[in-house]
């Protein structure tokens, strides 16, 4: 886990909040989540003890396009996820983690 925060000591820090970016991207649909996660450390090690979901965006039409539509749209994309920042009042800074999930589109048989 990287963490990003330059004012962080880690030798220091026994409880750490942070904002973690989860996107969903499916073969249908896909969605942006926000959430705040509170890691305790316990024997050198951390664990999350609270994860408290503070933004999801509405679930929408995954942006398909180019040629035969077999690529994501990267910039309609990118424009999801900054809505979901602004709707959080989170700033890409704040982000200090992240999952992005992708179902496989199944090939097409003609």
């Amino acid at each position: 886990m990287k963490f990003t925060s330059a004012e962080r000591a880690l030798v220091e820090a026994d409880v750490i909040n942070m904002i973690t970016l989860g996107l969903d991207i499916g073969s249908a649909t896909s969605h942006v989540s926000l959430s705040q996660l509170t890691l305790v450390r316990g024997h050198n090690r951390y664990t999350v003890t609270e994860a408290k979901v503070i933004h999801q965006s509405p679930v929408l039409k995954t942006p398909f396009g180019g040629e035969g539509r077999a690529q994501i749209d990267g910039a309609v994309l990118e424009s999801m996820i900054d809505e979901a920042l602004a709707s959080a009042q989170v700033t890409r800074d704040q982000i200090e983690s992240g999952d992005v999930g992708r179902m496989p589109v199944k090939s097409r048989m003609c």
